[in-house]
């Protein structure tokens, strides 16, 4: 069964309102082993400047 996953294009201004919440997801994806172009170890303080 195929599940349906909605997707956002967000402004500039709703990025920087949501940085914390998109930092985290960066950071758990790169911890987690996806691979996004990012090396371990990586935190929040590392992910916050690739949304800005």
């Amino acid at each position: 069964m195929a599940t349906h996953t909605p997707c956002f294009i967000l402004s500039a201004e709703q990025i920087l309102s949501r940085i914390d919440e998109l930092s985290d997801v960066l950071e758990q994806c790169v911890n987690d082993g996806a691979s996004v172009s990012f090396m371990l170890p990586f935190n929040r303080d590392k992910s916050r400047p690739f949304w800005t």
